[in-house]
């Protein structure tokens, strides 16, 4: 292969430039990178911050949109899995206190759901919705439960209708007390 020339795909004869070593990107040939970051931190699109920061080369090259384009997903991929990385370490290190805050608030919602002598019924449904929102979401940051209350691994959620209808039995039974 001669100097500078891209190698042939076999199978069309043309050249593949993926097939090399990706140059260095101009955004970071020209040291652009902080200001392509502020332009696209003011809402700036990357047609936009395309045709500023050629501005400011003067002449002396011409960035593209596809440029800006993949400079910013790449940067904004990096950045991505360092702020995954770091929640997951701080995580860590909070989860085991947060844990205990969460039983905490649960066992109080759960003494208020239980005080028949000193609550209305209604108080006491509103502190067993909450207890129970308190379990899925220990439930949900175990992994047991997405974001939609869906199940994973064969697990059912709490059917909040079947708790309602007794909550309602509950309260008629207090209510002929």
């Amino acid at each position: 292969m001669e100097d500078g020339a891209w190698p042939r795909t076999p199978a069309f004869g043309k050249p593949n430039r993926g097939a090399t070593l990706a140059a260095i990107n101009k955004i970071e040939k020209y040291g652009l990178q902080e200001r392509v970051l502020a332009l696209s931190g003011q809402g700036l699109t990357t047609r936009e911050i395309a045709d500023v920061i050629t501005q400011d080369l003067q002449g002396q090259d011409t960035i593209s949109q596809p440029t800006v384009s993949r400079w910013l997903k790449e940067i904004r991929k990096e950045r991505s899995e360092q702020t995954r990385e770091v929640y997951r370490e701080y995580t860590k290190a909070t989860a085991p206190k947060d844990c205990e805050v969460l039983d905490e608030v649960q066992g109080k919602f759960m003494k208020w759901f239980r005080d028949v002598k000193n609550l209305d019924i209604r108080t006491r449904a509103e502190m067993g919705m909450k207890a129970l929102r308190v379990v899925e979401l220990k439930a949900r940051f175990a992994g047991l439960f997405d974001d939609e209350g869906k199940t994973d691994g064969g697990l059912h959620p709490v059917d909040l209708d079947e708790f309602r209808s007794e909550i309602r039995e509950v309260k008629k039974a207090a209510g002929n007390a």
